[in-house]
């Protein structure tokens, strides 16, 4: 695990650096040589005078913080920019720990870190502990945000469907325990000890007396996405979500075939979020984490797999996350490494495809092939 911790740690500076560098490809630039217009580059792309907030969504103890800072700090391309690492957990008081730990003030000095509190649930503005500044909307970030998920997006909400023959069907949940625990919502130990099963029950047909009607999509205003979110993020989220039903009910439509997915509401909601803090809603994500980046992974799947390790966690379905993002004008890069148990995502909002970002894309190829 702390091996996968340093590539990851390695992958992200070595894509952030890129990242920041991939406008050069417009120009025909493809080295550092201010002199070959760089300077020109950045004045339309990346405000100088304005930090760029790397935002790391549920930091937990902050080991991949300190490892992230130290692998920045040697990118001396990096130097001409001012980087702010955001650590966030959703929790004050572990927020309020992690502010307090040695190594991580030694970043605080340098100017390099800052400290949230961040539950999507109920968070549309970030306000930073260290330098009393506020990001959200009205007072969005000048330059584009760049979000990392370390294991963050298996914790989050997602819906659970099945499509058979072109058939949508809810996937219901209920959870046993076993009868010793006399309340087991009170006692962490009963969460090894559940068991969660699943009922697939059809849906989108509505019988009203003696006509049948066909209802077109599943999320409404009623039957809503995620709960304690803002109206323009509840929309966008339902238009979303109701085109990735869609479109998964079009790949299993034919008879005999089937897929069990996951629609990951709760990242989708996070990307919002973010969105609406960066001006023009220009984000980068980076997200490592366990999940199936094809749709293939899905075919003929009965239940999803939760995994219980204290808490408990979901596989992350990014090529749910890749079509949104082509929906909200980004793309998406995935691993070469299908079968692999951590999975690096980039995703990001800042252009439709990947003409324009060479450097970016090199540099991703070249990383994944070694992760």
């Amino acid at each position: 695990f702390c091996e996968c911790f340093v590539c990851l740690c390695f992958h992200v500076s070595c894509v952030l650096v890129y990242y920041f560098f991939f406008f050069q490809a417009e120009d025909g630039i493809r080295d550092a040589q201010e002199s070959r217009g760089l300077g020109d580059v950045y004045k339309r792309q990346v405000d100088l005078s304005e930090p760029v907030y790397i935002i790391e969504v549920a930091g937990g103890h902050g080991k991949f913080t300190h490892l992230m800072l130290r692998a920045l700090e040697k990118e001396r391309y990096l130097k001409r920019i001012k980087l702010c690492m955001v650590l966030t957990d959703f929790a004050e008081s572990t927020v309020e720990q992690l502010r307090s730990k040695p190594e991580l003030r030694a970043w605080v000095a340098k100017g390099l870190l800052d400290f949230a509190v961040f539950d999507i649930g109920q968070t549309e503005s970030l306000c930073l502990l260290e330098s009393n500044t506020v990001i959200g909307p009205g007072c969005e970030a000048v330059n584009p945000l760049v979000m990392i998920g370390n294991y963050a997006f298996d914790t989050f909400r997602s819906d659970n469907f099945r499509v058979r023959a072109g058939q949508l069907y809810e996937g219901l949940a209920s959870v046993k325990v076993h009868s010793s625990y006399a309340d087991p919502t009170q006692d962490p130990a009963a969460l090894s000890h559940c068991r969660c099963d699943f009922a697939y029950e059809l849906w989108g047909q509505v019988q009203t007396d003696e006509l049948k009607d066909t209802v077109s999509e599943y999320y409404t205003e009623e039957r809503q996405c995620v709960e304690h979110c803002s109206a323009p993020i509840q929309t966008t989220l339902r238009k979303i979500c109701n085109r990735l039903l869609e479109r998964y009910q079009t790949i299993w439509g034919g008879e005999g075939q089937q897929g069990t997915f996951l629609i990951p509401t709760g990242a989708l909601q996070c990307v919002l979020l973010l969105m609406r803090m960066a001006k023009n809603g220009r984000i980068m994500c980076i997200s490592g984490d366990k999940g199936n980046t094809v749709a293939s992974d899905f075919d003929g799947k009965d239940d999803p797999h939760i995994d219980i390790h204290g808490s408990f966690s979901t596989m992350v379905n990014f090529h749910a996350l890749a079509l949104a993002f082509r929906m909200l004008g980004g793309f998406a890069l995935h691993p070469s490494k299908w079968e692999a148990s951590l999975k690096v995502n980039v995703l990001t909002t800042c252009g439709p495809s990947t003409h324009g970002f060479i450097d970016l894309l090199r540099s991703f190829d070249s990383f994944k092939r070694g992760f």
